[in-house]
């Protein structure tokens, strides 16, 4: 059973007698025991299958088959209780045989009369496919009543004289249900609750819909209680004038619903000590039993090639045409080996995404929690420390279905495995089955196997093996025709292996040849076909449950499936019409023997997973599911969406979780772009959201909606978006318990970001806090962080505005050991740059150490960095031209200078003297040098070309300079004396002249950094009372200041004419506009 926190019940009572209860139990029962549940974080429904069997289905004796496959589908998916028997007086209604083996056959036709053998060859037909042979009993269409009721008379006449046959084949459907629902297996009487009743003076009138005479009721109702606990048991004795004028139902409804909330009580209360993880830990184990009991290895992969991978390579790298083949694989080693943790994708809220996956695997490691607002760094820390703590014992981490994440997940980064020399013994396996796995580009230590196609010869033995197990075979001539569908099967044969095998199952030997299908295209149509055949069930009906089951994103549950689809008024009261009565609900829905019909066919191709308390089954991603969106059409798709938004959008559901994740998607889908803004801007919205552990998936949405072409309130939005990144801890903390966290918290951020600096609007974002042992730097719409933990650096690449990793990568650190003076040590990352185009990333490990990184690549370049002497050297100021990376180098016992390009010297000479500042002039062409005495050089690197200048009149600004900001597009650079009392000057570098235009004369403080525009006419600087001041550069002028810089010696990033990066204590994002 697949773990889940919602309990199904199944009714199974003889029909026309306990149509009262039925209803009782629907109408004031289920509201009852469904609002306990939901107090606990739980569900509830009852399964009746009383309507919805269409007399198609019954003339193909398909109505005991629907009942018991809905029995199998609770006890899978459900805890107890699960089966609910209403037991009156009356044994009900015996279904003809559907099938007799051949030895009972000939026993029954030697026993018969001449005129009841006829009649028995005529309604029977021998179906050689199974094994041993059986007589198989033809639809009702077929045959003539009077011979069914002659073969039946003599079928039960048999009956009477072997009680054996009469248990087995000439059961009612009611104590058929009881079989399978409770006394075949001893543990079953838990999940069972009994209801009898006993009606007396009955009128005469109404004695035969109340009372059969069979004796064989009593005889089950005596080994039920003999079976069952008594506290899962109740008795009513009862006048029928009291139960029929309504005296009854008060009774009956209190007496059930306390023996419900029983039985539900101590399922939840045993449940209460499984927290989340425990029921992760639950559901990852039933999923690899159910890959590795019913997906065979279709490509010829082996648990061998795997070992083999695991025994010369840290990471490997599945590529399987099919999920359920790389995920069948990994399911055998993981329940086979000890030392492995497997995880499978996407099948529950804890799967969902790779964060939540490290997060349950570090506490399977460690047994310990871990917060849901860390951040990304952080849990990579705790991680690779985690999986560093018994580095001596064997451990291999699989994960599959990761095709299942998103591209940029942060379990792709691989940074959170630790360095190789602190855990040898790790070992990591990523399966999947689309490109996303295909393309993935990791470290050396990386092996990746392609699972090969699957083998028709595979395949066919598979199906052989699976009909030997359920004790089918097919005919040779069938067997002809399966091995020509296998050998033209262009559909990836694994993928809808189990459509030929379940098809194979159903063939009797009879069954017309060409039906087999010739291709694996024609076996989707057939399958297409049969789904939609009024013969099976409403054809309307299954269009929208498999237009639900295609595009909805995230999949549906059951009970959302039935509720959506009866929004259809043609669907709804077409099904009213046709059937018999109609079923008392507490809620509009479509009867479940629909769906459970639809569901069992359906199930081979399903994937499943947990959402909320129910599971979700969905089609999407499937290879069947673009040939069925086509058979469905536009006008489905859009009826689907339609009726989607319909229902989460309703009052009582639109605060659900599922609702929550839906919404925005669904006004997207359906193009109702204003309703999504609206949707985005209610804040009671987006604290329900956070509080529900999604505040990923609100910033997902705000980006859906920043997509909207002409989004009205598109800065809100924006801001909203800065609002999440910068306030994340906060939120996720404090949404949870104080439902007005987000609007309170959200006008404290606006009144900070939104500030008004004379005729400028100047908004901030704060991305994160910065600390002691890491870099940061941003360029080319990437923000980097590198971080030194001796021995190892840790590099992560984020999206500058939306704050998602794009990337990651783990360094070791250069040793230095023969530097003069001093003491081995590490050389540790102190400066960093990003190329204009966002590609590579340069970073410099003072003293002797370059490290340059094409962003996704495997493996960055190193370069080690020594002077004439042989030491290593001081480096710094890295600065990107094109692909190339250049630095300042210099070693001052030598008073040898030179300007790096990599690894080489680019220019060095007289002139070379403390040029500490290199800058790139916004373009791939020309890079400049500036010291601090007013002498630069200027070199195009395209031409190959270099001047060299220097200021002579300085005025006030006599001296040493310290640079305060560089407008790459004006070519101007703001410098100041060292002395604080001194204005900031501007000197332009194409002219050579310093500016009679001095700014801050004034300003009282230090200046550490600044930004400058002379497209905006500002300059900001950065003082050393933790202020931003701002200058108009047309006259000089002081026009505002800001404080909460909050840094010590913070620096200042140019990242284009109307925004730049402030790092201090925080890293905050600075936008300017008119």
């Amino acid at each position: 059973m697949r773990f889940i926190r919602i309990i199904r019940v199944f009714i199974s009572s003889t029909f026309a007698d306990m149509q009262r209860e039925r209803t009782l139990l629907h109408k004031h029962v289920l509201p009852i025991i469904k609002d306990y549940c939901r107090k606990y974080g739980w569900d509830f429904e009852f399964v009746d299958l009383r309507w919805g069997i269409t007399e198609e289905q019954a003339d193909e004796n398909l109505t005991l088959q629907i009942c018991l496959n809905e029995i199998k589908l609770c006890q899978e998916i459900s805890p107890r209780p699960n089966f609910l028997i209403l037991a009156g007086e009356r044994y009900g209604w015996i279904p003809d045989t559907d099938h007799i083996p051949i030895e009972l056959w000939n026993n029954i036709i030697s026993f018969s009369s001449e005129k009841e053998q006829l009649a028995l060859e005529t309604v029977y037909r021998l179906d050689n496919n199974a094994f041993p042979p059986e007589l198989k009993l033809k639809s009702t269409k077929e045959v003539k009543a009077i011979d069914l009721n002659t073969a039946r008379e003599a079928i039960l006449k048999y009956g009477d004289i072997n009680k054996e046959f009469r248990q087995q084949y000439l059961r009612s459907a009611t104590e058929s249900e009881i079989y399978l629902g409770l006394l075949n297996q001893e543990e079953l009487k838990y999940n069972v609750g009994l209801y009898k009743r006993i009606l007396k003076n009955i009128p005469y009138d109404k004695l035969s819909l109340f009372k059969d005479g069979n004796n064989r009721q009593t005889e089950l109702v005596r080994q039920l209680e003999k079976f069952l606990p008594a506290t899962n048991c109740i008795e009513t004795t009862i006048e029928f004038n009291e139960y029929s004028n309504g005296a009854f139902d008060n009774k009956f409804c209190q007496d059930v619903s306390e023996l419900l909330l029983q039985l539900v009580d101590r399922e939840i209360q045993e449940h209460k000590g499984l927290d989340s993880h425990m029921e992760e830990l639950l559901i990852q184990r039933k999923e690899s039993e159910k890959y590795a009991r019913n997906y065979p290895l279709l490509s010829g992969a082996s648990s061998d090639v795997l070992k083999t991978s695991l025994q010369h390579y840290r990471i490997t790298v599945i590529h399987g045409s099919e999920a359920h083949d790389s995920g069948a694989l990994l399911s055998r080693v993981g329940l086979d080996t000890s030392e492995a943790i497997i995880r499978h994708a996407g099948i529950s809220a804890m799967s969902s995404s790779g964060k939540m996956i490290l997060c349950s695997i570090y506490r399977e490691i460690t047994e310990k929690n871990i917060a849901p607002d860390i951040s990304d760094e952080e849990l990579f820390s705790k991680m690779r420390t985690g999986l560093s703590v018994n580095s001596n014992k064997s451990l291999i981490i699989l994960i599959s279905n990761v095709d299942k994440l998103e591209p940029d997940d942060i379990l792709f980064t691989l940074s959170w495995l630790p360095n190789i020399n602190v855990a040898p013994k790790l070992k990591i396996v990523l399966a999947g089955e689309d490109k996303k796995v295909k393309n993935l580009a990791f470290r050396k230590d990386t092996v990746y196997i392609d699972l090969l196609p699957a083998k028709v010869d595979d395949i066919h033995k598979a199906i052989r093996k699976r009909l030997s197990e359920t004790g089918r075979r097919i005919t040779e001539t069938q067997e002809v025709s399966l091995a020509r569908l296998l050998g033209n099967a262009h559909t990836p044969l694994p993928q809808i292996f189990e459509v030929i095998t379940n098809r194979c199952i159903d063939l009797k030997s009879w069954d017309n040849i060409p039906e087999l299908i010739n291709s694996g295209e024609e076996l989707i149509k057939r399958f297409w076909r049969e789904l939609t055949d009024p013969r099976s069930g409403d054809p309307l009906f299954a269009q929208l449950s498999l237009g639900l089951l295609i595009f909805i994103k995230g999949g549906i549950t059951d009970e959302e499936l039935l509720q959506i689809v009866a929004l259809d008024d043609e669907l709804y009261n077409r099904l009213n019409d046709n059937y018999g009565h109609r079923i008392v609900s507490s809620e509009r829905k479509i009867p479940i023997a629909l769906w459970s019909n639809l569901y069992f066919r359906l199930s081979p191709l399903l994937v499943s997973g947990t959402v909320g308390t129910g599971m979700y089954n969905t089609l999407r991603g499937t290879i069947v599911a673009s040939s069925l969106a086509d058979y469905l059409g536009e006008s489905i798709h859009s009826r689907v969406l339609d009726l989607s938004l319909k229902y989460f959008n309703d009052e009582k559901r639109k605060n659900s979780n599922h609702a929550l994740d839906l919404l925005p998607w669904l006004f997207a889908e359906n193009n109702q772009n204003e309703q999504i803004v609206e949707l985005l801007l209610d804040n009671s919205f987006c604290n329900l959201k956070i509080a529900s552990g999604k505040i990923d998936g609100l910033a997902s949405d705000i980006d859906i909606a920043l997509k909207i072409p002409n989004a009205y309130n598109h800065d809100e939005l924006l801001l909203r978006k800065s609002f999440l990144s910068s306030e994340r801890a906060t939120l996720c903390t404090y949404c949870r318990i104080a439902p007005r966290t987000f609007s309170r918290e959200l006008d404290k951020y606006r009144t900070n970001c939104k500030i008004s600096i004379g005729d400028y609007k100047v908004s901030r974002r704060r991305l994160m806090r910065q600390k002691y042992n890491r870099v940061c730097t941003a360029g080319g719409g990437k923000l980097l962080i590198a971080i030194n933990e001796e021995p190892v650096i840790y590099c992560y690449v984020y999206d500058l505005y939306s704050m998602k990793l794009i990337a990651g990568t783990e360094l070791a650190m250069l040793e230095v050991t023969d530097y003069p003076r001093a003491k081995p040590f590490f050389s540790k990352v102190t400066e960093a740059t990003i190329s204009l185009d966002g590609r590579f990333i340069g970073m410099l490990c003072d003293p002797g150490l370059v490290i340059k990184w094409e962003i996704g690549t495997s493996e960055p370049e190193l370069f080690k960095i020594r002077g004439e002497d042989g030491y290593e050297a001081h480096i710094k100021s890295p600065v990107f031209i094109g692909e190339k990376l250049f630095y300042y180098m210099s070693q001052h016992w030598e008073e040898k200078e030179q300007i790096m390009h990599d690894g080489t010297c680019f220019f060095t000479d007289e002139t070379l003297w403390q040029y500490e500042n290199l800058f790139s002039n916004g373009t791939d062409e020309t890079l400049l040098a500036i010291n601090n005495y007013g002498m630069h050089h200027c070199f195009n690197i395209k031409e190959g070309s270099s001047t060299f200048s220097e200021i002579e009149n300085k005025g006030e600004l006599h001296g040493e300079w310290k640079l305060i900001a560089f407008d790459p597009f004006s070519w101007n650079i703001y410098v100041r004396h060292e002395d604080k009392s001194n204005p900031i000057g501007s000197l332009n570098l194409i002219s050579n002249t310093l500016s009679n235009k001095m700014l801050g004369t004034e300003l009282e403080s230090f200046c550490f950094s600044g930004w400058a525009s002379e497209n905006k006419k500002l300059l900001a600087v950065i003082t050393i009372s933790s202020e931003i001041v701002f200058f108009n550069l047309d006259n000089g002028m002081e026009i505002g200041r800001i404080s909460g810089v909050d840094a010590i010696m913070p620096k200042v990033i140019y990242l284009s004419d109307k925004s730049f990066l402030t790092i201090g204590n925080d890293v905050q994002l600075w936008e300017i506009n008119t």
